[in-house]
């Protein structure tokens, strides 16, 4: 059947009037869509590598950080103060230094947190990478602003949550839930590499802003091979050395409280004391008293973040030895009674 030119007129009439509507300038992106063009659109999505290098500002102590992050969860960071220095280096495996300097293997878990941590800032979130899924939220206030968020999870509990300005595709913050601990990544001053939105200035919250860590970028990279040498966890710089030419200190005296607590008597640097041993903590704590009777000066100070946040002093010397040489433990607990144990104290114990 042939149609009228009036009827074709109407057709057409009526396509333009379905059609235009998709892409008149009164049509809004979605907020995923306006990010996308905001951080660089396809130079965005060609992102495989991030190199970031500047300062950084932990509860007021200053120092200098390095970040290595790529597209498909490669993560490595080494922050340096004047007395500390912490690397992490998270590829197929993981590791991080204590503040020793030891490497420390991490977890399954430590480990998926820093891959999806690190590719938040990549193209590949909206596309499904490492299994990626985001969805849409209702709008939310923060910083005394109202955001749009989009919601990105990689199949687990954890949530990490975009602040985006709704009307440009700024990302302001991203809220992370890890292990139902909640913090904020706050990004600002952000600049154009090659084509791609960067931010340069990074601040890490706690839920409550009670404490803060800030990255002030100097230098950005993008697309650069990040080096797999990197990636191998350091030697341990930690020697164990008995005296003698022994190897174990021998059998040692310690008192077992509330049936948990392991009390050695020792000696920090000649004057007596009593140390309670905590095998997952990592770095040896005394109280402000005994370091000054025990002639153990500060070089320096660092936040410490545990029930509560807290600044310590930095000692780099530690001259801690028990002073027990009985040949058996003595066992104390107030409901087991009394009970007797013995253990060899061997190098790498």
């Amino acid at each position: 059947m042939k149609l009228r030119h009036f009827d074709c007129a109407r057709v057409f009439i009526a396509l333009i009037v379905c059609v235009c509507p998709m892409y008149g300038s009164s049509a809004k992106r979605s907020v995923a869509d306006q990010y996308w063009h905001w951080r660089g659109g396809k130079q965005f999505d060609r992102l495989t590598t991030i190199h970031f290098s500047g300062a950084v500002t932990d509860e007021g102590v200053p120092g200098s950080e390095e970040t290595w992050m790529s597209a498909r969860g490669m993560y490595w960071q080494r922050e340096a103060s004047e007395q500390v220095t912490t690397t992490v280096g998270v590829n197929r495996a993981g590791w991080r230094t204590n503040l020793s300097g030891q490497p420390i293997p991490l977890s399954k878990y430590e480990i998926s947190c820093r891959h999806e941590e690190s590719m938040l800032l990549f193209a590949g979130i909206f596309h499904g990478a490492a299994g990626a899924h985001v969805a849409a939220l209702t709008d939310e206030s923060y910083d005394g602003s109202r955001w749009a968020v989009l919601r990105v999870t990689f199949g687990g509990p954890d949530t990490y949550d975009l602040f985006i300005n709704g009307s440009t595709g700024e990302l302001h913050a991203v809220r992370l839930k890890q292990d139902r601990r909640v913090r904020f990544a706050v990004y600002d001053d952000w600049r154009v590499v090659n084509g791609i939105g960067l931010p340069f200035s990074i601040e890490w919250r706690s839920a409550d802003a009670s404490s803060k860590s800030r990255f002030q970028i100097k230098t950005a990279a993008v697309n650069i091979s990040i080096p797999e040498a990197l990636f191998q966890a350091p030697n341990d710089p930690v020697r164990i050395s008995f005296g003698k030419a022994a190897d174990s200190s021998g059998a040692l005296s310690f008192d077992f409280v509330q049936g948990r607590r392991i009390f050695i008597r020792a000696r920090i640097n000649g004057r007596p004391a009593v140390v309670l041993l905590d095998s997952g903590a990592e770095m040896s704590v005394v109280s402000s008293q005994i370091a000054r009777a025990a002639g153990i000066s500060c070089g320096g100070k660092l936040g410490v973040e545990g029930r509560r946040r807290v600044r310590f002093g930095i000692a780099m010397q530690e001259c801690v030895h028990p002073t027990g040489h009985d040949q058996h433990f003595r066992y104390h607990s107030s409901t087991d009674g009394s009970r007797e144990n013995r253990r060899d104290c061997r190098r790498g114990d």
